[in-house]
């Protein structure tokens, strides 16, 4: 027996060394797979700034210029002159910006329908060839959506070579463009020339979006997609306008998207020119940190406008920097300004958001066609998925480069005719939902019944039904025994209320309790609740009916 166990532990040694040996090739293979990013982590520590790294810090206040490119902040005598050719803007509304000027007419028909079909009811800003130069069926269809959100800029982008619009059939990968009209005399208001050098069409156009930013308000949610091979899906639920992907919050976040990852193939030194990097940036140096990393795409981009602004403001600066006009040059603006933490460096952008591709509000496919096997795609619905992330299955609302697989765009294409042929423009547009938002001809005019505002005071605000002295006595009395000394603001809903609870209010109203009552009433149709004697007209100081439609009495509070 002792000798049989003996040649067991004499069998059983060598397997441990085999063990040794093999976590040490693993060791040796990780460590070298690591190198290049170790190294790189080194070069991050002691390598000596970028020039542009170092100026990319100062974005604040670094809005285009007019003429030249020293990035000194715009002045002189120009001033933005550019305004649309149909359609106006909606400050306080959402909006998606997009270059229409390639755009066949069943295309146009496409991205706009499918886009109003998906529940968006922001603005649609559209630019486009000269209006007077477009097939009337296509100025018909222009005009009938500009009443219900669409904001058209026509005529801007010129081709240098020949002063002709860049319409369909433009060649975008070889023909340089200039921008008409976007700025003029302070004085005169005469057009200025463009001072930028021709560029390619896809680092032009962020210079007129910057432009249409300045437009909305600084939680608008802005989305900048490429028009050319888009449509959008009813069902999708990641659309900006659905307070999902971009909420309508404080902070100001901007959303940027990986291109694919395509197992590690679509990373930056495998792409073609390398994303044009080392061309707009004439330094090689610059590939050794962006060597390992995906590839992000300029062509959907979206966030609050603050980011979004700022983010616009900071291309056209890399611009403006380096002189990079050719096809794809934007490319490299927007994989320097994310890897290089410029974005990250100003005030404006609180945070950034990457996304791998088809995990967000627009699903890039190309590269992942052909569809037909993949789990994004049902062939028999046509429906777009995106990449299941833990929340389940769900339709993507903008679906990008649909031309990329061959069922889909025969699908698109079935589709592109029948909107085309379901025109009928006798019918009043697609009316998008837009709240009314009351101006300076309006003043509040609204007073408690009991009680006064302490301006610099904190508060407690709520909606009591006062049915009961001993529950309306807790709430309050409780609030003062835990140390709370500010306003307490209350609305009931009557007028009229029982006299031991108008005793006990008017005795609190000496300590800071303040109270509306029978404001908010059921409309005399009784289909919801609108506010009395709240508005007066600020010109004749007389009081106004509630100028907003019936709703519910949990969003009247709000207000």
């Amino acid at each position: 027996m002792n000798n049989i166990y003996r040649s067991r532990v004499r069998r059983t040694k060598p397997r441990h060394y085999a063990h040794f040996i093999l976590l040490l090739v693993s060791a040796i293979l990780s460590l070298t797979l690591m190198y290049h990013d170790l190294r790189i982590a080194k070069k991050m520590f002691i390598r000596p700034s970028l020039t542009q790294t170092t100026i990319d810090t100062e974005l604040k206040d670094l809005a285009p210029i007019l003429g030249g490119h020293d990035l000194s902040p715009p002045g002189g005598d120009a001033q933005i002159i550019l305004k649309p050719g149909l359609g106006k803007h909606r400050y306080d509304e959402d909006a998606v910006f997009a270059i229409g000027n390639t755009l066949d007419y069943d295309e146009v028909v496409l991205f706009v329908t499918t886009l109003r079909e998906s529940g968006f009811e922001g603005d649609l800003v559209l630019s486009t060839p000269t209006i007077a130069t477009m097939d009337k069926k296509l100025v018909d269809f222009l005009e009938y959506h500009a009443q219900a959100g669409l904001v058209v800029y026509d005529g801007v982008i010129r081709l240098d070579s020949t002063d002709d619009d860049m319409s369909h059939g433009a060649n975008v990968t070889a023909d340089f463009v200039y921008l008409r009209g976007l700025y003029g005399d302070k004085d005169t208001g005469d057009d200025l020339n463009d001072g930028r050098i021709p560029r390619s069409l896809g680092v032009a156009r962020f210079e007129l979006y910057w432009v249409w930013a300045m437009r909305y308000s600084p939680v608008s949610r802005i989305l900048l997609v490429d028009a050319e091979d888009t449509y959008f899906q009813p069902s999708g639920e990641e659309g900006i306008g659905s307070g999902k992907v971009c909420p309508n919050e404080t902070n100001s976040f901007i959303h940027i998207y990986e291109e694919n990852k395509l197992n590690y193939k679509h990373r930056m030194n495998f792409i073609h020119k390398k994303a044009m990097l080392i061309h707009a940036y004439k330094n090689k140096v610059i590939m050794t940190f962006f060597y390992n990393e995906n590839i992000l795409t300029p062509a959907s981009t979206h966030g609050h406008q603050k980011a979004v602004e700022t983010y616009l403001r900071a291309m056209v600066k890399q611009f403006d920097y380096t002189q990079c006009a050719e096809y794809q040059c934007e490319w490299a603006f927007h994989n320097y300004l994310f890897y290089m933490g410029v974005l990250l460096s100003t005030p404006e952008i609180d945070d950034v958001k990457l996304h791998m591709q088809g995990t967000g509000a627009v699903n890039s496919i190309r590269l992942d066609a052909p569809l037909e096997n993949s789990k994004i795609f049902d062939t028999e619905s046509n429906i777009v998925y995106n990449h299941p992330l833990g929340d389940g299955r769900q339709a993507s609302w903008a679906v990008h480069q649909y031309k990329s697989d061959e069922q889909l765009y025969r699908h698109i294409n079935s589709t592109k005719l029948e909107l085309v042929s379901k025109l009928d423009y006798s019918k009043p547009p697609l009316q998008v939902k837009s709240p009314i938002y009351l101006g300076s001809e309006f003043t509040v005019s609204v007073k408690p019944a009991l009680g006064q505002h302490r301006y610099n005071e904190d508060a407690i605000f709520s909606v009591v039904q006062a049915e009961g002295l001993q529950k309306l006595a807790v709430f309050i009395l409780s609030a003062r025994k835990s140390g709370f000394k500010g306003d307490i603001v209350l609305l009931t809903p009557s007028h009229l209320l029982p006299p031991a609870i108008e005793n006990f209010l008017n005795r609190q109203a000496k300590h800071d309790v303040i109270v509306y009552r029978g404001i908010a009433t059921r409309s005399e149709k009784g289909s919801g609740w609108v506010l009395n004697d709240f508005y007066n007209n600020a010109s004749t100081g007389k009081r106004i009916v509630d100028p907003r439609p019936p709703r519910p009495e949990g969003l009247v509070r709000f207000e």
